[in-house]
């Protein structure tokens, strides 16, 4: 069986990847507290550890450690006080001579490097940093996004009603009231200001329903490596709606009539929620993780021809019209997209749970029936279509695709983890996509 694997790694602020171009792939983390000077969220990439123990050894220079330190903070890692999470920092570091850097604080860092003081009293070390003027950082941020900015094919939004989030590859906005407060680990008194939802009474940080991406400028020239724009094979990328409307409104602390997904019947909130409404194509929250929400932005960012489970209920011979097919998170499906699917010749699952169970699609009364799968009618059936390349166990549960691969069946592609995250972040995932979809993937 060929088997094509990546790494996702980074040794320095950029790193070289399969292409020849450079840009970071690390999660990054969105999070404020106004108790301290700064607040560190709950994870710093392994590559600037890293980075801070070579400082320490001598064997990477003191500018290159202070961009990795530019780095957190203009993307926040390392958040500024009293400043909302979509706000975004510019920060400048002069870079004009070396020896900025007192040797207290490269002590630090090889302790920090060692495992022997933690992230936050690390963290602590580098305020001196900024109180002193040697990391400058100015906030300056728009309280909207700007109405030049594209969106993907089928982000029906207004972007008046956008904030801005960050900038890494792609640059990332969010709705002003679409997300939930998570309290830090060790912090369960903590309660954040209810009346207030941009106060935080205690260290927390904010979680986004739904993001919405556009095209970063300064990564035209990356995008050309990994897009299809200047391409002649015609690839196909579809959007799960069905997906979408299974996993829609779920809510443990709903009224019973808000009820509207089959995630609803499974964990016993109603007996009949194996017919719902199907989702709308303005409700923004088709967006979501579960729904592969990144994943189809991204790609239709970069060229990708967008197509919907829909489309191909209602025609599955268009898929004919295609190259390649990258299939997303397209969990629920009926008998004829499986068909459809299954019969392609170049077909990419990029993430596992795909075509897992069967459905009914009624387009007068605009619902979807679950028929068969994921325990459904009996306990013991798990794959709908009993399906021989289903590879939801237990590659579906793996969400930071550290070690991904992609590895041969029948008809194409499948991989090891679920990389809606890392879509937005990884130029190496991108270009292993584009290369299975239009060379030969070996």
């Amino acid at each position: 069986m060929s088997l094509l694997q990546i790494r996702f790694i980074a040794s320095t602020i950029l790193f070289s990847s399969l292409i020849g171009s450079s840009i970071l792939s690390g999660t990054i983390s969105n999070s404020w507290a106004q108790e301290t000077p700064l607040y560190l969220g709950p994870q710093i990439p392994n590559w600037v550890q890293n980075n801070a123990g070579w400082w320490a050894n001598d064997q990477i220079s003191e500018n290159e450690f202070l961009k990795a330190i530019e780095y957190l903070i203009k993307n926040n890692i390392i958040v500024i006080p009293d400043t909302p999470s979509y706000e975004k920092p510019k920060v400048s570091i002069d870079f004009s001579y070396t020896n900025l850097v007192p040797n207290w604080i490269k002590n630090n860092a090889g302790w920090w490097a060692d495992g022997q003081i933690d992230d936050n009293t690390f963290v602590s070390g580098l305020q001196w940093l900024i109180s002193n003027g040697i990391i400058q950082v100015d906030v300056k941020t728009p309280n909207q996004a700007s109405n030049d900015v594209v969106l993907a094919s089928g982000v029906n939004v207004n972007v008046s009603d956008l904030v801005f989030l960050y900038s890494g590859f792609f640059s990332v906005y969010g709705f002003p009231d679409d997300f939930i407060i998570e309290v830090q680990e060790g912090e369960l008194d903590c309660i954040p200001d209810s009346t207030d939802s941009s106060s935080i009474l205690c260290p927390a940080k904010k979680l986004w329903v739904s993001s919405v991406i556009a095209l970063n400028p300064d990564m035209m020239d990356l995008y050309k490596e990994v897009a299809l724009w200047n391409e002649s094979k015609k690839v196909a990328v579809v959007y799960p709606i069905f997906t979408a409307t299974a996993y829609q409104n779920t809510n443990i602390d709903a009224p019973f009539e808000q009820y509207s997904g089959f995630y609803d019947y499974y964990q016993g909130f109603c007996d009949d929620c194996t017919t719902v409404k199907m989702i709308s194509e303005h409700n923004y929250h088709k967006l979501v993780y579960n729904a592969s929400g990144m994943g189809i932005q991204v790609l239709s960012l970069l060229g990708y021809t967008t197509l919907t489970d829909i489309d191909i209920d209602q025609n599955p011979d268009i898929l004919k019209e295609f190259d390649g097919v990258v299939i997303l998170h397209n969990e629920y499906v009926t008998p004829t997209i499986f068909d459809a699917v299954t019969s392609h010749p170049n077909v990419l699952y990029l993430y596992p749970n795909a075509l897992y169970a069967e459905i009914e699609v009624d387009y007068v009364d605009n619902t979807i029936t679950l028929i068969r799968g994921h325990g459904y009618p009996e306990p013991q059936i798990d794959n709908g279509f009993d399906w021989e390349f289903d590879n939801t166990r237990p590659y579906e549960f793996d969400q930071e695709c550290v070690d991904m691969e992609f590895y041969k069946v029948d008809n194409g592609w499948m991989t090891t983890c679920y990389p809606d995250l890392k879509m937005k972040e990884s130029a190496i995932l991108l270009s292993a996509i584009k290369n299975i979809m239009i060379g030969s993937g070996e």
